[in-house]
């Protein structure tokens, strides 16, 4: 569950007090589960999670470090599922938490679905990969897009990173995590 942070720790903090006071690290999803019980958000709480922008939003130029046009390549900094990918994902995680043919209950357990999927992949951290940045780090972005189609996971993302491991799971699902 995303929650905001508000004493404004750095990425990685988090993790280390959480286990100073005996805190669990997230287990990996094994299935689609929709809401915890006693979780009564909506669909739009849920998705209000910085994780959801990196489905389909470009990162603004504002945010893009100054240093990242040097190793385009290993740019960590505009990681997102493509529209062409982002089918998998929702296949994935249950649907799509925007179709309006969905119950409000049913689009909120769906979203729920991919925040805990988007939350246990930035608690990993990778390669080119902050550790619980609210960003899933690791995607090539400069790459050109005429021969993008024929483009594999493999050259979209970092090996072993946040994004890559995005990618898996909108492939294979949550097998991925064990």
């Amino acid at each position: 569950m995303f929650i905001p942070n508000t004493l404004n720790l750095a990425a990685g903090s988090i993790d280390a007090i959480a286990q100073q006071f005996g805190m669990p690290k997230l287990q990996a999803p094994t299935e689609n589960t929709g809401r915890a019980a006693g979780d009564y958000r909506t669909v739009d709480e849920i998705t209000k999670n910085p994780l959801f922008d990196n489905l389909l939003t470009p990162l603004p130029a504002d945010k893009m470090p100054t240093s990242a046009h040097l190793d385009p390549f290993t740019n960590p900094y505009a990681a997102r599922l493509e529209e062409h990918r982002i089918d998998d994902f929702y296949d994935k995680v249950g649907g799509n938490w925007n179709d309006p043919s969905l119950s409000d209950s049913e689009r909120a357990d769906i979203a729920a679905n991919a925040e805990r999927v988007l939350e246990y992949i930035d608690s990993l951290g990778g390669n080119n990969s902050t550790v619980g940045d609210q960003m899933i780090n690791g995607m090539s972005s400069a790459l050109p897009r005429l021969y993008y189609n024929r483009l594999t996971t493999e050259h979209l993302t970092t090996e072993g990173s946040e994004a890559r491991l995005l990618l898996n799971f909108a492939d294979h699902g949550y097998d991925v995590f064990h």
